[in-house]
């Protein structure tokens, strides 16, 4: 069986977003539940450095945007979905 897939949206300069998935994952680390997680930005040059510091510690796979990215996003969302 697969693992839960976690997706997180980012908007670009909302530090406060960031933080609820860092605790999010966080959390899930700590329950010790089986999960992958995908996280893409809206545009991760806008992301206060200190949160993506602290987001790139705790989280799985991530793209920088959407834009231009779909073909990886759909290649991982395929491969990770397969189990």
């Amino acid at each position: 069986m697969p693992k839960p897939l976690m997706v997180f949206a980012l908007p670009k300069s909302s530090e406060d977003k960031i933080n609820i998935a860092i605790v999010t994952l966080l959390m899930l680390e700590r329950w010790d539940l089986p999960f992958e997680s995908l996280s893409i930005f809206e545009d991760q040059t806008e992301v206060p450095r200190k949160a993506l510091a602290r987001f790139t510690g705790v989280s799985g796979k991530a793209f920088s945007s959407l834009k231009g990215n779909e073909e990886p996003i759909a290649t991982y969302l395929k491969r990770v979905l397969k189990g």
